[in-house]
């Protein structure tokens, strides 16, 4: 996101070791500002993934986090920061992992903030599936993947424009993306629904590949982007996103526009 815009602000929570959080900063673009909460209580959240070396499959994964809700104090200092950066901002992009960070009383004031909003909430083996994007009341945008469509709807088998009918509905929003892996995405809008095809050409580590899709279509749904135009440039960076292990490097604007010159040629 912060490649594609000029100032970022990623309000998040830390564990209190020292050189985690130094370690974290260092990986930030200058115009990137990481503004942490500092949580006693418990450690940063570390995902370890082991996996086989040839073909990059995950065997397993190791997970250290304690996922219980904020306390009343931290969850009353948190809310205080984002009411604080919320102000200073044209927009509010929320990345819900579902490990305890934003309570229900935070996501109620998400929900109702006046900003513009881009909401994503992820359905992992973390959360086991609690962390629906129905938590919320509200979201201008919302891109989420099939799974967590299917999981927020309680349908296994329904047709995806059903589903997303429900639930843009449901939330208020403006736009609904939903990423479909190898079979793209579908849009749902005021205008209809729309489907674009995946443009994926080398796949080597699908992680991270939706959280870049919405990283960057985020500022676009901001701006009006018509639907088809947001579903070809999330797939165009899907495409790019898969070819990169796990979040090593960021989808950089240079290599998206000339993946999408290529394209257009």
């Amino acid at each position: 996101l912060a490649g594609f815009c000029r100032e970022v602000t990623l309000l998040t929570a830390l564990g209190s070791d020292e050189e985690e959080i130094k370690f974290i900063k260092s990986k930030a673009r200058p115009n990137l500002h990481i503004e942490n909460l500092v949580l006693n209580d418990r450690p940063t959240i570390r995902k370890v993934r082991y996996v086989e070396p040839n073909y990059l499959t995950k065997m397993f994964e190791i997970q250290y986090m304690d996922d219980r809700p904020l306390s009343s104090e931290a969850e009353q200092q948190f809310g205080a920061r984002l009411e604080e950066e919320i102000a200073k901002h044209d927009f509010v992009m929320v990345n819900d992992f579902g490990h305890g960070l934003l309570t229900e009383k935070l996501r109620d004031y998400l929900s109702g903030s006046r900003k513009f909003l881009a909401l994503n909430t992820q359905a992992k083996s973390a959360n086991h599936g609690y962390n629906n994007v129905t938590n919320y009341r509200h979201a201008d945008y919302i891109a989420i993947d099939e799974p967590e469509l299917r999981l927020a709807s309680k349908s296994k088998f329904g047709h995806i424009e059903a589903l997303s009918t429900d639930i843009r509905r449901q939330l208020a929003a403006n736009t609904l993306l939903v990423s479909r892996g190898g079979n793209g995405s579908a849009i749902l809008t005021s205008n209809g629904y729309l489907e674009s095809p995946a443009l994926a050409t080398r796949i080597v580590d699908r992680i991270g590949a939706g959280d870049a899709l919405f990283a960057i279509t985020s500022p676009c749904a901001f701006r009006g982007a018509a639907p088809e135009v947001l579903g070809f440039i999330g797939n165009c960076v899907g495409g790019l996103a898969v070819e990169i292990v796990c979040n090593r490097e960021p989808i950089k604007p240079v290599a998206l526009f000339k993946f999408i010159q290529t394209l257009l040629k």
